[in-house]
């Protein structure tokens, strides 16, 4: 999965060093946990999205130098996803990793910052169900969140991601075998909360 992956992880990953001129950037660390829900429609018995981590950097710029309360922030972070799915005895899990690049809009308060954007998730990695199923080799996200203490050398985050696209397709046959339709379904929900770490910043004067 990730061979057939390079080029796109790439393409995440120049869009988030390209450092804007004639701007005030900071880099950060982040990292934490994350509560995973899905949205499905066709999956029978019990479905529960799992717990998962997540791990990566930002980087944070003003392109405009009169608005000091308005910047934007690039991301990149490997977050896990998954659900388990629970039918009488039967269980089943499904693991997903993520390469996400994402480019959020901020407004800052004093000690608090509002967060809106969309993030391009790579999938990485993939355990699920062995029966006809294939994931979606990416996903896009709404994200919608806030940062608190981010004034401060450290501070903390909450973020909403709404998966927009179905990443689960599987085919369904009847008891002859016969193909009958290919089913497009479960859409990720996460919630993020984890500390952010202000590394360094640069201003350029130019």
């Amino acid at each position: 999965m990730i061979s057939s992956c390079t080029q796109k992880i790439f393409l995440g990953f120049f869009l988030f060093i390209v450092i804007p001129q004639n701007a005030l950037s900071q880099f950060y660390m982040l990292g934490g946990f994350s509560k995973n829900m899905i949205k499905q429609q066709n999956l029978v018995g019990s479905v529960k999205g799992t717990p998962g981590i997540h791990l990566g950097a930002a980087m944070n710029f003003k392109p405009l130098r009169k608005s000091s309360k308005f910047s934007l922030e690039k991301q990149s972070a490997l977050i896990t996803r998954g659900y388990t799915q629970t039918i009488g005895s039967f269980k089943h899990e499904a693991s997903l990793a993520y390469i996400t690049s994402t480019l959020l809009a901020k407004y800052s308060f004093r000690f608090l910052s509002i967060q809106n954007g969309f993030s391009y998730e790579v999938l990485a990695d993939a355990s699920g169900p062995q029966f006809e199923a294939k994931y979606s080799e990416f996903d896009i996200s709404w994200i919608s969140g806030i940062n608190l203490f981010e004034n401060r050398r450290a501070g903390i985050y909450f973020h909403y991601f709404l998966g927009l696209k179905p990443v689960y397709n599987y085919y369904m046959f009847d008891k002859l075998g016969n193909f009958i339709e290919e089913i497009h379904d479960v859409k990720n929900r996460s919630l993020l909360f984890g500390i952010k770490v202000r590394i360094t910043e640069i201003y350029d004067e130019k």
